[in-house]
C-alpha cells in the first residue's frame, strides 16, 4: 500500500499546563539512558517565483495538485488493500518494539498509549488520527519486523521540531498533549471549567483546552494513607476550595495527570510515592448547562504511563489493558511494555508501576472494546508437565497476587 505524501500540520504547539519540573525520589531500577541524535529534516522547498501575483497562483496550482496526488494515493492503495482496521491495528500495536537510544522512552510511552487508547473504542474511526492516518496504520502494520526508531519517521518530524527539549528526558504526558496537537487527532476534548457561584451569576473562574490532559493533585490530607484510588482524586478535583470543575463536553477519552510532586512538612519538594488503585468504574464529572449543575459519566482504565524517577533522569513504562483471560496459563488483563522488546502479558500490576503512576487514559465504559490478545504458540519441543485446567478458581488467581513477585517482573 503506497503512502500518501501528506505534510503534517505546522500549528504551533504548547506544553501541558502546571507541569512541575522539580526533582523526585530516585528511581526503582537500572535507568538506561544515552545521548540523542539529531532529528531529519524532511520536506523540500519550494521554488521562489517573480512576482507576487504568479507566486500566489504557482502555489494554489502546487496545492490543489498535492490534495489531488494524495487522494489518488489513497485511493490506489485501498484498491489493492483493505483499509486497516481496528483489530488488525491493535495486534500490530500489541506487537510493536521500539527503539530507545538515547531519552526516548517518554516519547516511546506517549506514542503507545495514545495509540492504544484510540484503539481500544468500538468507536474508532481512522480519520481521527488527523492527515497521516495512513503512515500511523502502515508504521503498526510493520511492526513485526526490527525494532522502529520513532526519531526517525518522517512525518512525525515537525512535531520533534517544535518540542523544546529533544535530546533531553521529558515529560510523556506533556509530549502526549504535544503530539496530538501537532498531527491534529480529533475524536478527544478534554475542556474543562472551574465555575463559582456569586449571587445569581455563574463565574468561569479557570478553563481548558481539548488537548491538556486533567491534572490531580495528592490532597495532604490523604497523605497518611497507605493507598488512594484514581475516584477520589477526581472526586477531590471536581470540588475543591467552594467551586466545581466538570468538563464541558461530551468525549469518549480522557487523560489525566497525576501532579506527584507534593510539599514536605521541611518545605522541599518531594515525589509522593503513595499508590494509586484504578480498577473498576471511574466516574467524571459533566457540565450539564452553564450553571453549577453536573452529571457522572462511568469510564474505565485503558491505558497508563508510570514515570520512574524525576523530570531530569528516569524511565518511562507502561501498561496496556486487554481483555482479562484466567484461563491462560499464565492469566493476564494488561500487556507492560518495554523498549526493545514486545510487550509482556501479566495478570497484576506491579506495586513499582502503582507508586510511579503519572498518567492514565480512561475510555467511556460503554464504548470500551478491549483487544483479546493472544500468547505465541508454544515451540514444537516444549514439553507441557500439566494439563491446563480449564476453569481456574478464585485461589489460583490469588497466588499471582503474592508478595515479592514484582521484582521479577520489574528485571524483563
Amino acid at each position: 500500500m503506497d503512502l500518501a505524501n501528506i505534510h503534517a500540520s505546522r500549528r504551533p504547539t504548547n506544553p501541558a499546563d502546571n507541569v512541575a519540573g522539580v526533582h523526585g525520589l530516585g528511581s526503582v531500577g537500572p535507568l538506561h539512558e544515552a545521548p540523542c541524535p539529531s532529528p531529519e529534516q524532511t520536506g523540500p522547498t519550494a521554488p521562489d517565483n517573480a512576482g507576487e501575483g504568479s507566486r500566489q497562483s504557482a502555489e494554489q496550482r502546487q496545492g490543489q495538485t498535492s490534495e489531488q496526488s494524495q487522494s489518488a494515493a489513497i485511493a490506489d492503495s485501498s484498491d489493492d488493500v483493505a483499509l486497516p482496521n481496528r483489530h488488525s491495528l491493535l495486534r500490530g500495536l500489541a506487537n510493536i518494539r521500539l527503539a530507545n537510544d538515547s531519552n526516548w522512552c517518554y516519547v516511546n510511552a506517549a506514542f503507545l498509549t495514545i495509540l492504544w487508547s484510540y484503539l481500544s473504542l468500538q468507536t474508532f474511526d481512522l480519520d481521527q488520527w488527523g492527515s497521516h492516518a495512513i503512515q500511523i496504520a502502515q508504521l503498526l502494520y510493520r511492526s513485526g519486523s526490527e525494532p522502529i526508531e520513532l526519531s526517525k519517521i518522517d512525518f512525525l518530524q515537525p512535531v520533534f521540531e517544535q518540542w523544546q527539549h529533544l535530546g533531553n528526558q521529558g515529560d510523556p504526558v506533556e509530549f502526549l498533549a504535544h503530539l496530538m496537537r501537532g498531527l491534529s487527532f480529533t475524536g478527544i476534548n478534554l475542556s474543562w471549567e472551574k465555575r463559582v457561584q456569586i449571587g445569581l451569576l455563574t463565574e468561569v473562574m479557570d478553563e481548558s483546552d481539548a488537548y491538556t490532559p486533567l491534572i490531580l493533585q495528592f490532597d495532604p490530607a490523604m497523605l497518611q494513607d497507605d493507598s488512594l484510588t484514581l475516584s477520589q482524586m477526581i472526586r477531590d478535583w471536581s470540588n475543591q476550595d467552594g467551586m466545581v470543575t466538570a468538563l464541558t463536553h461530551q468525549t469518549p477519552l480522557i487523560c489525566v495527570q497525576l501532579d506527584r510532586h507534593i510539599r514536605s512538612g521541611t518545605g522541599q519538594i518531594a515525589k509522593c510515592d503513595i499508590p494509586v488503585n484504578f480498577h473498576w468504574g471511574i466516574d467524571l464529572p459533566f457540565y450539564t448547562g452553564q450553571d453549577l449543575a453536573i452529571h457522572w459519566r462511568s469510564y474505565r482504565v485503558i491505558a497508563a504511563i508510570a514515570h520512574l524517577g524525576h523530570d531530569t533522569a528516569g524511565h518511562c513504562r507502561t501498561m496496556l489493558r486487554v481483555q482479562m483471560n484466567s484461563t491462560a496459563r499464565e492469566p493476564y488483563m494488561f500487556l507492560l511494555t518495554e523498549d526493545w522488546t514486545q510487550a509482556k502479558p501479566i495478570w497484576k500490576e506491579p506495586s513499582w508501576f502503582l507508586r510511579n503512576i503519572s498518567c492514565f487514559w480512561l475510555g467511556e465504559w460503554d464504548s470500551v472494546d478491549l483487544h483479546q490478545f493472544s500468547e505465541p504458540a508454544l515451540s514444537h519441543n516444549t514439553r507441557l508437565t500439566a494439563v491446563t485446567p480449564s476453569v481456574v478458581g478464585a485461589q489460583d488467581l490469588l497466588s499471582h497476587f503474592v508478595e515479592g513477585t514484582d521484582d521479577s517482573v520489574l528485571n524483563t
